[in-house]
């Protein structure tokens, strides 16, 4: 969870102010990401980015809707998980298995 007052640039740029019922992805020092709306400004990926961490996880969807909706967030991925409360999906042990197949095809580091 965000600490009180905790601050993050997401990865559109814009910086928003914590609130302690945010969940984030985070390491030691820092948060990276808000969970399942959108990463933070450190995790976008460039031509020369070496390094992906794949994170796999399971929001509950309808609080994905609420963080989304109390920063003024409409993303991709939060529409996607908040719309797992009508599409119930188990999440599937495969996956990030596949998720790392298709990086390494698109990302050919054979080059």
């Amino acid at each position: 969870m965000a600490r009180a007052g905790e601050k993050m640039t997401l990865l559109d740029g814009k910086s928003i102010d914590m609130h302690t019922r945010t969940l984030v992805i985070a390491d030691a020092q820092k948060p990276l990401a808000l969970a399942g709306v959108m990463g933070g400004e450190g995790s976008g990926v460039t031509d020369n980015t070496k390094n992906i961490f794949l994170e796999c996880a399971f929001f509950a969807p309808l609080a994905v809707a609420g963080r989304a909706r109390d920063y003024g967030l409409h993303t991709d991925s939060s529409h996607r998980l908040s719309a797992a409360w009508i599409r119930p999906c188990k999440p599937k042990p495969w996956s990030a298995q596949r998720n790392c197949c298709s990086i390494c095809v698109v990302a050919r580091p054979d080059r």
